[in-house]
This record gives structure tokens, sequence and C-alpha cells, in this order.
């Protein structure tokens, strides 16, 4: 009986992983940037900390994008000029972009090992390595209505 309630809480453990969320509208890798704006992905390549997802941010925790679980990727357009995008764990991380229209930029959200949960850290990449890495990753649920 005890192996079967080590199993069954097991089981519960690993298909709760932290799943990917979008909560503005996605842009698909197809789709043409929009005039006057510029595209950004931020990346999660790495397993580490699966069970948390970081919180995803434009220029204030007030503009939620998505909540970004492992080997998986969120995906936006935003105007031209200059935004911050924040990850959040249990650290707060920043980096800025001055987003010029028609540009794609690629930040790749780095977990690390924290007290209580995870840290995370933020780095931009180049256009041909978060191409490259994007290709292995999980697009995120969309939880957007228009």
């Amino acid at each position: 009986m005890k192996k079967l309630i080590l199993l069954f809480v097991t089981f519960i453990l690993l298909s709760s992983c932290a799943a990917t969320h979008q909560y503005n509208k996605f842009a698909a890798k197809e789709e043409n940037i929009p005039e006057g704006k510029a595209r950004v992905y931020v990346l999660r390549t790495s397993a580490l900390g699966s069970m948390v997802k970081f919180g995803v941010y434009q220029d204030s925790r007030e503009n939620l994008i998505g909540k970004v679980g492992p080997k998986s990727y969120l995906s936006w357009d935003m105007e031209a000029g200059e935004h911050n995008i924040l990850a959040r764990a249990e650290t707060e991380r920043s980096v800025t972009i001055n987003a010029i229209a028609g540009k794609t930029y690629y930040v790749k959200l780095i977990p690390t090992f924290g007290i209580a949960v995870a840290r995370v850290k933020l780095e931009l990449l180049s256009e041909i390595e978060g191409a490259e890495l994007i290709n292995e990753l999980n697009k995120p649920n969309v939880d957007y209505i228009q």
C-alpha cells in the first residue's frame, strides 16, 4: 500500500510540472511583425527548477506577459522604443531592450538555485543563437481573449 501511495504522489508531482501560460496575444514565428513593432521571445531552455514558473513582465509588474515553465518560451510584439523585460521568482531581474521596429529580440531566462525557490537571470541572445534555440522549445498555452 505504501508503494502505491508513493507511486501516486510521484505521478502527481511529475504531471503537475510547470506549464507555460501566456496572457497576452501570442506572436507566432510564421507571422509578420506588425508595422511599428518589434518581436520579443523569452526562452527558457533549461529543465532546472522544473516545478517553478517564472513570471515575465514588460516594463512593470502590472504588465504580466506570462509564466514560463521549463523548455518553453513566450512570444509577443511590442511598440518600438525602450522597454524593460522583467523575470521574477525568488529574485527579480530585468534586461533593457531598445526595440527597433521590425527587429526580433531573444532573451534567455536562466534559472539558478535559490534559498526557497529558484532564482533567475536574463541574458540577451543574438538572432542566430535565439532562432536555433527556439526550435527545441514548446509553445505556451495561450490564455488570451481578444
